[in-house]
């Protein structure tokens, strides 16, 4: 099984991304999401918490969050223009 390590709060845990979630669904940390959107791990750790993604939840100390809400996300930002 392939594993990505993330960083997320200082701390480093390697995550399984082969199967993604439970339900089949791949899985992003916060350092992954910044790195995906290009954007600074607090402004990530930001919109988390912020709820632009509701179904991101913690493992832990380290936040999770579905792929599929990410893409939902930048389609929803395209199409409203910012």
């Amino acid at each position: 099984m392939k594993t990505t390590t993330c960083t997320d709060a200082g701390n480093t845990t390697n995550t399984p991304r082969s199967s993604g979630s439970p339900i089949g669904e791949p899985l992003l940390c916060l350092s992954e999401l910044a790195a995906m959107l290009r954007i600074h791990i607090n402004t990530a750790r930001r919109l988390v918490r912020g709820n632009s993604f509701p179904r991101a939840f913690k493992i832990e100390r380290d936040w999770r969050i579905p792929r599929a809400d990410v893409n939902a996300w930048i389609e929803r930002r395209m199409t409203e223009g910012g």
